[in-house]
């Protein structure tokens, strides 16, 4: 269970992240994400990064783009990038799509037609349209 003080160092984490985040220096975030590996262990440092990067996409969306492009390889954006692919592949079933015809995934990437691209642009979650955006391949 949970207490305030995991409460707080939590949002403290947070902060750190987003201000980090936010300088748009890669030095800084990949220290910032160092020293948390080092005080707090590795998954904790991914759901810190996970939460800062869910939090950008509602306050700060350029930054939110700056950190989805230039730190992919961080395990919170490969986490939100694997959940959005299920998601995403759940939605279009239910909407009817067929895969191998409609669309087709693999290894983190969408191959869709016109209709399904239409249908997944028209999200009207900003950070789930980001992040589908960088699931499509290039047609």
């Amino acid at each position: 269970m949970y207490t305030t003080n995991d409460s707080e160092l939590f949002n403290f984490s947070l902060t750190k992240t987003i201000n980090a985040l936010k300088t748009q220096n890669k030095t800084r975030v990949e220290s910032c994400e160092k020293a948390f590996i080092a005080l707090l262990g590795s998954n904790y440092t991914v759901n810190v990064f996970t939460a800062a990067i869910l939090e950008l996409s509602e306050i700060d969306i350029a930054t939110f783009h700056w950190t989805i492009e230039n730190f992919s390889h961080l395990k919170a954006c490969d986490y939100l990038l694997e959940a959005v692919t299920g998601l995403t592949i759940q939605k279009l079933l239910k909407a009817g799509f067929i895969p191998g015809k409609d669309f087709s995934a693999s290894q983190g990437q969408l191959l869709v037609n016109e209709d399904v691209k239409n249908v997944l642009m028209d999200s009207k979650s900003n950070t789930e349209r980001v992040l589908i955006e960088k699931l499509l391949l290039p047609a």
